[in-house]
């Protein structure tokens, strides 16, 4: 969620929330009425990571890095205040992984081509966006993320999309990828609203610690036990 700040003293501006939420973010409800996203194209690039599915299982005690991009011009700019990202920080370190403070780029292709590579060089195994997937003229987020792709996850990103349908109907125009770059890194876009966020990780955190084991090269476990104890190595799960 942003929020609004004033020239002159910090004030909270909140608008009603419309029939699409903000107009560029994609955020379910995002109480801003403008927010914008991402464009354009970037090319496939390796970040001397191990291949997909080239590295051992995970051990229980390992802790996944993830990086946090929030893209917002607004928020970029220090016009507005973005929750989002710190709110997606907070409940990934909860989860026990290693997520540090949110990175804040401006809305346009290049600035988030730039900040996803940037988080590919720094190990990211997990990169999770807020923002920029809605259907506004700067909403294009996706397209400054497919280009890193070369699996996609659609199944995730539906069931995504399903979650923020429950709350709110316009989640269905959410246009947010999930899936997987060359060097084995989950990329996931997420709504630019801290509901959004919040939704978007209900759904992405239960699975998350099997599909970063099955990167790893992990044994396929059984559906019910993923949520069972999400820090099991992939020794302990059955084939």
């Amino acid at each position: 969620v942003e929020e609004s700040v004033s020239a002159h003293e910090n004030v909270r501006l909140r608008a009603p929330r419309g029939i699409g939420g903000c107009g560029g973010c994609g955020g379910y409800r995002c109480p801003v009425t403008t927010h914008s996203s991402v464009s354009g194209g970037h090319g496939r690039q390796s970040h001397g990571r191990e291949p997909v599915g080239g590295g051992s299982a995970r051990g229980p005690d390992d802790e996944a890095r993830v990086v946090v991009v929030v893209v917002s011009d607004r928020c970029a700019a220090g016009t507005a205040i973005d929750r989002s990202g710190p709110r997606a920080v907070e409940l990934l370190s909860a989860a026990g992984f290693a997520a540090g403070a949110p990175r804040v780029v401006p809305d346009g292709v290049r600035s988030v081509a730039d900040a996803l590579a940037a988080a590919l060089a720094d190990g990211a195994q997990v990169i999770v966006t807020s923002g920029g997937t809605g259907i506004g003229p700067r909403d294009l987020t996706p397209e400054a993320t497919v280009a890193l792709l070369v699996r996609d996850l659609p199944g995730l990103a539906e069931a995504l999309r399903r979650e923020g349908a429950r709350h709110v109907p316009t989640a269905v125009l959410s246009r947010g990828l999930a899936g997987i770059t060359a060097d084995g890194v989950l990329i996931v876009n997420l709504p630019g609203s801290q509901p959004g966020v919040e939704q978007g990780l209900s759904v992405l955190l239960p699975l998350l610690p099997h599909l970063l084991d099955q990167l790893a090269g992990g044994d396929h476990g059984a559906v019910g036990e993923l949520s069972a104890d999400p820090h099991r190595s992939s020794g302990d799960r059955r084939g």
